[in-house]
């Protein structure tokens, strides 16, 4: 599959992660707290949570030798499990 993007485009996220990201955002956001502080705990919330626990589940579907659709829906059910 070529690259299709240009130089100018910006290259998209997992989906998954955003929207997990927004589902928190919208969670603190409803718990009032400040705006300000939003983005940071978002960021921290990625860093230490989700994308450890997406590398886990992807390294399990690894070790069986999941490929392509299987892997994906073998990881979202273990992100599910662990989340």
């Amino acid at each position: 599959m070529a690259n299709t993007r240009t130089g100018t485009e910006k290259k998209k996220g997992n989906p998954f992660l955003e929207q997990m990201s927004l589902q928190y955002r919208e969670k603190l956001l409803a718990e009032g707290v400040a705006a300000s502080e939003v983005d940071g705990r978002v960021k921290d919330y990625v860093d230490t949570t989700l994308r450890p626990a997406w590398k886990a589940a992807r390294k399990a579907g690894k070790e069986k030798n999941l490929e392509g659709r299987e892997m994906r829906q073998f990881v979202l059910g273990e992100l599910k499990k662990i989340l």
